[in-house]
């Protein structure tokens, strides 16, 4: 169900402060383009940018 969810749901084109705040914790900033993103169900996802 959650695979045909994303497949079928069109990509955000703007920053939406109700979905932000509904997912996420916390941003932790390691290091330059590097940031840990906790979401309230308790996953990690480390982001990596250039």
């Amino acid at each position: 169900m959650f695979l045909e969810l994303t497949l079928t749901t069109e990509l955000l084109t703007e920053f939406d402060i109700n979905l932000y705040s509904t997912l996420v914790e916390k941003v932790t900033v390691h290091d330059v383009g590097r940031l840990m993103v906790s979401l309230l169900d308790g996953t990690d996802v480390e982001c990596i940018t250039e």
